[in-house]
């Protein structure tokens, strides 16, 4: 349901749900520590929740400035999308100057959407829609060996 949310909003979530997961832990432990400890016990187990959770706000709040803030980039699928179509779509360079930089063997037709070529993409765009289909690629060899594993298991 967040595949198109932005990145403020899944940090927002992400946040949500962290800060959730100690509030919750925290008040699941003072119950129980009612309920089944002394009184000591207690204290010293919220203390230590408190003094944690206090600690790790304190550090986001301090180093925020210091965090390194991506831009917000558009959606994954629909960079490979338009690098997959200009590749479809672009044989050779477009606009190719004197100036443009060609190694010995010229380059892929990905390699073609890159600035330093004449297309409309970053390099890192690019590199990413490669890393992607290798990841894909190694995804799909596994899953292979998966169903061939459960095979083998429900004979």
């Amino acid at each position: 349901q967040m595949v198109a949310a932005s990145g403020t909003q899944l940090s927002a979530f992400i946040h949500w749900y962290y800060w959730s997961t100690y509030v919750g832990t925290t008040t699941a432990s003072v119950i129980l520590g009612c309920v089944f400890s002394d009184y000591t016990s207690l204290v010293i187990e919220v203390g230590v929740n408190v003094l944690l959770m206090g600690a790790a706000l304190l550090a986001w709040y301090c180093l925020n400035k210091w965090l390194v803030r991506e831009p917000i980039s558009m959606n994954p699928f629909k960079t490979v999308y338009s690098v997959l179509k200009f590749c479809s779509r672009h044989k050779t360079p477009i606009h190719r100057s004197s100036l443009t930089y060609w190694d010995d063997t010229p380059p892929s037709r990905l390699d073609l959407g890159k600035k330093k070529y004449g297309g409309p993409f970053s390099t890192e765009e690019v590199e990413n829609v490669k890393a992607f289909f290798a990841i894909s690629l190694i995804l799909v060899s596994l899953g292979g060996f998966l169903i061939v594993n459960d095979t083998v298991r429900m004979i």
